[in-house]
């Protein structure tokens, strides 16, 4: 398993931007866990982020968790309807 960072505090558009390609190759290739310990805000941007890393890695036969979410992405989630979906990926591994 592979365990993909996120460089700044803050995973905003920009910052997907720049992650896209590495995360999805990285997904491809190995099951990931993204470990968020580092980012303290987040916004719709990494949502889409996680959720396209979810679907390469689904597509490839991988499977995706997710380590220490942080409270930004929790209200996100919830707002979309997706809290129940980045629930099960947070702690566990989910494909």
């Amino acid at each position: 398993m592979k365990v993909l960072t996120c460089p700044s505090a803050r995973l905003d558009l920009a910052q997907a931007e720049q992650l896209f390609g590495l995360w999805q190759a990285a997904a491809r290739n190995d099951d990931v866990t993204l470990d968020l310990s580092g980012v303290t805000s987040a916004d719709s941007s990494a949502l889409a982020l996680i959720l396209e890393t979810l679907r390469a890695a689904g597509s490839a036969g991988h499977r995706v968790s997710v380590a220490h979410l942080p409270a930004s992405l929790h209200g996100l989630a919830a707002l979309y309807g997706l809290g129940p979906w980045l629930g099960r990926l947070e702690g566990n591994t989910a494909a």
